[in-house]
């Protein structure tokens, strides 16, 4: 840990770990923005991760097989879908980081359904068909991330709980009305 405002590190209760209060605040950033060590992916994290990657992988050629493809392709939506597709996995690989089963669950279903809309840009749906595939993703997806947010939020730091509370600062007049 760091020094405290006057330079000296400030230690625990038992002398020997160093403190830095005014940087150990808990909070979603502070918790967002340490370091992680890299980790192992577990059992839950690579199921999700797998069905997502075989799920992406079979929904390609089914789509592009199953509907005729579209006579004109504009390159301004087409390049639109591209990057809001780059953007969903790129915040998908740092929510996979967040510890949080639901977030993660949800960012994959929007990114899945991300991948949905720009595979609508180069076949030709039928009328009946619609959007529903894509606004039936995004809405599980929000929902799911609503909950695996609420979850993120709410759960207490880990690794903060062994901290004792910050010292009491008095100020300088107080001092002084004592010693007299």
């Amino acid at each position: 840990m760091g020094p405290d405002r006057d330079g000296d590190a400030t230690t625990a209760a038992s002398g020997d770990l160093p403190i830095d209060y005014f940087s150990a605040s808990p909070s979603i950033v502070s918790a967002a923005m340490e370091p992680v060590a890299p980790r192992s992916l577990g059992p839950s994290r690579r199921a999700i991760s797998g069905t997502g990657a075989i799920a992406a992988l079979l929904t390609v050629p089914v789509w592009l097989l199953a509907f005729p493809p579209e006579k004109s392709i504009d390159p301004l939506e087409l390049g639109l879908r591209v990057g809001t597709l780059f953007a969903a996995l790129s915040a998908y690989a740092c929510f996979a980081r967040c510890n949080a089963r639901a977030l993660e669950a949800g960012w994959f279903v929007f990114s899945y359904s991300v991948l949905l809309d720009l595979l609508r840009q180069f076949t030709a749906e039928p009328v009946s068909w619609g959007k529903w595939p894509v606004l039936a993703t995004r809405a599980a997806a929000l929902v799911l991330i609503a909950i695996g947010g609420a979850r993120f939020v709410t759960r207490r730091p880990r690794g903060r709980a062994h901290l004792p509370p910050p010292p009491v600062v008095r100020p300088a007049s107080d001092l002084h009305a004592e010693a007299r």
